[in-house]
């Protein structure tokens, strides 16, 4: 599974975000026009590259290129007033559930050594609420935000809170230890735009004691204090900016805006939270397995990891038999071994699914190849004795990881995966054999460059990818890769739409956790029409460059810094390569992502277990909800040793 930054690729609307740190030094990539359909790079109007922060040093790739314009913001933001229950609108007591009743949710922000984690949580009164934990260093702010809005939805569809009828904004806050302080601060539509918001004042300012204790004290803000700055008209976010230095944990409480000053959101009383549901399955996925199949001691090793675990699933990838002797393509099952193997799994108590898959399989050339294995599979299963089968067929294509997937080639990209995925589940289905596939959570989520919710065409109907995937499958497996249960940008809110049609559907869905070490990342945007030729110094302070030649280019990044460096380095460049000046655009934005965002492999077994906890707790009654399913055999194993897998 090629995890790396395509889990992160769409913005959530995150809000906020802080720029993250300068990638260093001069990095480039060579990108060619068929792959991305641009026969000239000067049309070029957005895109995305990565910094991948590896063991060997940095490395650039190239996301997306867009030859659309990064829309521009609408004429005027639409905002509508809540409907008080009496003098109040609460927002949401935070005791659980990722949405407030404005449809938003909350997250984090931090930069440098500066980190905040946001989670609902018990504290000792028995409440439950918005618990932010924080290490507050001068490298940088950190804090939270909450969203007044749905920013799930296009930008086209936004509805703003419009806070005009309103006079107070009421919530309760309490620290650990009562030396925590935190500043206010809102964003209307327009700075949330941006990225930012404006300062309201410190929370203790509006506080009985006149700073946060650890008793629970409600803040009563008066939204005359809001900047004029701010349009009250569009209210997007609410932020709490750490300013105390140091770690420290404030938790905040029923949140609330009113007509008049009283009565308040009174502090609620804790609250009953849901019996634990059953866990359902809990699967695992295993690479490598021409390592193990033929090997009797790491089958046990197998089978005792998978049972100390409670592991029912198995989602083994299939080896080609080693003795084939025809050319390269479907994969050929060594019988024998598989049903030894089986077998032996099957006595065990797991079941298994054949698993398979790369990128280029959702290329019309391969088709046949993949549904030959398909056919494989099922011949294997026919001659074998109902203890030695497969429960089922499962593959992971992911074809964004093509080039030029986030460009002009992307739905014909998706609508041949999805060819061929219908051809596949239709012969695991005559052989009546389950048949799922992996599957990004953001197929169902706004463009991070467009706003917009990314549709593709098949078979007559326009809708998300993940609704075409699930109209055709059994299952899926969502790769939800985050370490946090809660929030915008979480494993709870991103789930939430392939369960809701899931359910629709009848048809199951495992969400899958990340255990396996992974880089840190940096993201980097740009966007505009480019600058041609380079001039002796750029203002931007990163640019990202193109040095054209026929069918094919390189991409290059720099900082200011690097300026002379990279002028040098493209003066070569186009005495070898171009045959026109380069071309340069200005980087609009880098978003640091650190490899704790997306992997437990770094933060251990018990993040990971609370983690889940929370998760079944908010998504476990679904009826969707087919388990948890974990990547992979080797980084789990790795991450329980304290140790990392290799590679």
């Amino acid at each position: 599974m090629r995890l790396r930054l395509l889990t992160l690729l769409i913005a959530l609307g995150a809000g906020l975000a802080l720029f993250g740190q300068s990638p260093s030094g001069v990095l480039s990539r060579t990108i060619r026009s068929e792959d991305w359909a641009i026969n000239d790079w000067s049309a070029v109007r957005a895109g995305q590259f990565s910094v991948i922060h590896g063991r060997n040093g940095d490395e650039l790739q190239v996301n997306a290129l867009s030859t659309d314009a990064r829309p521009a913001p609408p004429g005027r933001d639409r905002g509508a007033a809540p409907a008080c229950d009496g003098n109040c609108f609460l927002v949401s007591a935070f005791d659980y559930g990722n949405r407030n009743r404005l449809g938003g949710s909350f997250g984090t922000f931090g930069s440098g050594t500066s980190t905040a984690r946001a989670t609902l949580a018990n504290w000792a009164d028995g409440r439950r609420a918005l618990t932010i934990d924080f290490v507050h260093t001068a490298s940088g702010p950190c804090g939270a935000w909450i969203h007044l809005l749905d920013f799930t939805r296009p930008v086209s569809d936004r509805v703003y809170l419009d806070a005009t009828p309103l006079k107070v904004v009421t919530f309760w806050i309490r620290g650990a230890t009562g030396a925590e302080a935190v500043l206010l601060k809102a964003a209307d539509a327009a700075w949330e735009r941006k990225e930012d918001a404006l300062p309201i004042g410190e929370i203790g300012w509006f506080l009985p004691a006149g700073r946060i204790t650890t008793a629970w004290q409600q803040a009563v803000v008066p939204l005359s204090a809001l900047p004029g700055r701010l349009d009250r008209r569009s209210l997007a976010v609410l932020s709490f900016e750490v300013v105390s230095p140091g770690e420290g944990r404030i938790a905040i409480k029923d949140l609330g805006f009113c007509l008049a000053p009283t009565p308040t959101v009174p502090l609620s009383a804790p609250a009953a939270l849901p019996s634990s549901p059953p866990p359902g399955e809990l699967a695992l996925w295993v690479w490598g397995t021409a390592e193990i199949i033929g090997n009797p001691a790491e089958q046990q090793a197998l089978v005792e990891f998978a049972r100390r675990g409670r592991f029912t699933l198995l989602f083994l990838q299939l080896p080609d038999a080693p003795a084939r002797r025809h050319p390269p393509g479907d994969i050929v099952l060594d019988a024998a071994r598989w049903k030894s193997f089986l077998g032996l799994l099957g006595r065990s108590g797991l079941r298994a699914h054949a698993l398979a898959g790369s990128p280029g399989d959702a290329l019309p050339d391969q088709h046949e190849r993949v549904v030959a294995t398909v056919q494989n599979v099922v011949a294997y299963n026919a001659a074998a004795a109902p203890g030695e089968r497969f429960a089922g067929v499962h593959y992971d294509i992911e074809p964004y990881l093509l080039p030029g997937f986030r460009g002009l080639r992307r739905e014909r990209i998706l609508t041949g995966y999805l060819d061929l995925v219908a051809r596949m589940a239709a012969r695991a289905r005559a052989a009546r054999i389950e048949f799922g596939v992996d599957i990004p959570f953001w197929y169902d989520t706004p463009d991070g460059l467009t706003g917009e919710l990314p549709l593709v065409e098949y078979h007559g109907v326009r809708k998300p990818a993940s609704e075409h995937v699930l109209d055709l499958v059994d299952l899926v497996a969502v790769m939800t890769y985050r370490t946090t249960a809660y929030g915008a940008d979480s494993i709870v809110g991103l789930a939430d739409g392939e369960l809701t049609y899931a359910a629709a559907k009848g048809k199951r869905v495992f969400i899958g956790l990340e255990t396996g070490d992974l880089p840190d990342e940096d993201l980097v945007e740009f966007d505009g029409e480019p600058g041609r030729g380079l001039p002796e110094r750029v203002l931007a302070d990163r640019a990202v460059v193109i040095a054209r030649g026929p069918g094919t280019g390189t991409a290059w990044l720099g900082s200011r810094a690097d300026w002379h460096i990279l002028r040098t380095k493209l003066g070569a460049a186009e005495s070898g390569l171009a045959d026109a000046p380069p071309l340069w655009w200005p980087v609009r934005r880098v978003v640091a992502v650190p490899a704790t965002k997306l992997t437990f492999a770094r933060l251990g077994a018990a993040p990971l277990n609370d983690t889940m906890r929370q998760v079944l707790l908010e998504l476990g009654h679904r009826r969707s909800f087919a388990g948890f399913a974990v990547h992979d055999y080797l980084g789990y194993r790795a991450l329980l040793a304290g140790s990392r897998p290799p590679g």
